[in-house]
């Protein structure tokens, strides 16, 4: 492993949905260790890796436009994004969404759709590198260069929550902004064959709601998809040994550390925004009680009270996105965890359900240190683990995976 952390990624669109991939993934990192902060003065390296789930016609917009704008406000907010444009710090930035064919890291590849590859990876070996995105605006109210901000490990847990809550507003108005002018005809997967269709989009929005009509025989609700799109969102920032987590939805986080009998442990970071989870329940039951119901099966929350939403389902309480979701109980506010990183932690792994749905955290963490001490990149490390995880759901009963993707970040053993 190298001597330093290290961050890399990979997505697949797995089988479930033919080449449509609703995944994201981004990842952050300096160019070098010790990058100057904007201003002058030195800043401990920041990693940032961020991995989406998108849902809803038009869920791949939505996480990838929700993706790219929280990574970049984070660093706006933690302030190693330069000033008006250019590549301030001096970083990469690599995001991917789609069933492309696989790429180095360094590479820009955030283009949606792709031609129904492998998936595609983000990390620390490729050679062709774009300069990080600038927020479009100075840093500093003068216009002139801003005064360092202190570190992570720096700021108090209070702030630090604050910092993750802002970046997911901003990346929330970045997936509502789809609403204001969707595209007139997309690609979304029939519910009873998973082949793709095309949906044309009515001339007229309906009351605000834009509507979607069906190809002819398409399994959907009196002919027609109502615009309702949004996207989990789970996002790992690094600077020293401090690490802050936020995460909105059902895309997991788990720390790996070393144990005394040279075995592993997994501590999940995340909360499951779902209704299983007794707070969201409770939460959802009290503010909502006779208009939404939770599914005691499998957690969904489900529309019933009379309107065109009536039995509308959702696997999640809380995500980006969800316009009109948002009457009805979805939140866009993250859980947040602080953590101080210890000698023996090695690894954080942030990943899509696609891979929660086929391992437990223990076996993520085993397989993604065994790639480690193989010599393989992070990068390498989140490509093998997200096979692993297709290869596995594609032997159980039912043959399908689901869109399936990871952030790996490689972290130097002893400190």
């Amino acid at each position: 492993m190298a001597p330093g952390p290290d961050i890399g990624a990979f997505t697949s669109a797995g089988n479930r949905y033919g080449s449509l991939n609703q995944d994201y993934v981004e990842v952050w990192r300096p160019e070098a260790a010790g990058a100057a902060a904007p201003g002058g003065g030195a800043a401990a390296p920041l990693l940032i890796g961020a991995v989406l789930d998108g849902h809803g016609i038009l869920g791949e917009s939505a996480a990838r436009t929700g993706g790219a704008a929280v990574v970049r406000e984070l660093r706006r907010l933690v302030g190693l994004c330069g000033g008006g444009g250019g590549k301030g710090a001096g970083g990469k930035w690599e995001g991917a969404n789609g069933a492309a064919d696989a790429v180095g890291g360094g590479a820009h590849a955030g283009a949606a759709g792709g031609d129904g590859g492998a998936g595609r990876e983000t990390g620390s070996s490729g050679a062709a590198t774009a300069g990080p995105r600038s927020s479009g605006g100075g840093d500093s109210p003068a216009g002139g260069a801003a005064a360092p901000r202190p570190p992570l490990v720096g700021l108090p847990e209070s702030e630090l929550a604050a910092l993750v809550d802002a970046a997911f507003r901003a990346a929330h108005a970045s997936a509502l902004a789809l609403y204001d002018d969707p595209p007139r005809t997309c690609s979304y997967p029939d519910a009873r064959t998973g082949a793709a269709a095309v949906y044309c989009l009515k001339p007229e929005a309906q009351g605000g709601l834009h509507v979607y009509t069906a190809p002819a025989g398409a399994r959907t609700a009196a002919g027609f998809r109502p615009l309702e799109c949004g996207a989990t969102c789970t996002v790992a920032l690094l600077q020293g040994r401090r690490l802050v987590v936020g995460n909105v939805g059902d895309s997991s986080a788990v720390l790996g550390s070393l144990d005394d009998e040279g075995g592993v442990t997994a501590r999940l970071l995340t909360r499951q925004h779902c209704g299983l989870h007794p707070e969201e329940a409770a939460r959802i039951e009290a503010g909502y009680a006779g208009r939404v119901r939770i599914l005691p099966n499998d957690g969904y929350m489900s529309v019933s009270a009379p309107s065109l939403w009536a039995g509308y389902e959702l696997g999640v309480t809380r995500a980006l996105g969800h316009k009109h979701m948002e009457s009805f109980g979805v939140l866009h506010s993250p859980s947040v965890a602080v953590v101080d990183l210890r000698p023996e932690d090695c690894c954080v792994v942030l990943a899509s359900d696609g891979v929660w749905d086929v391992m437990e955290p223990r076996e993520v963490v085993n397989r993604v240190m065994d790639s480690l001490s193989d010599g393989k990149g992070p990068a390498a490390a989140a490509r093998q683990l997200v096979e692993d995880a297709i290869a596995l759901a594609q032997g159980a009963p039912g043959g399908d995976a689901d869109n399936t993707s990871a952030v790996v970040i490689a972290l130097p053993l002893g400190g």
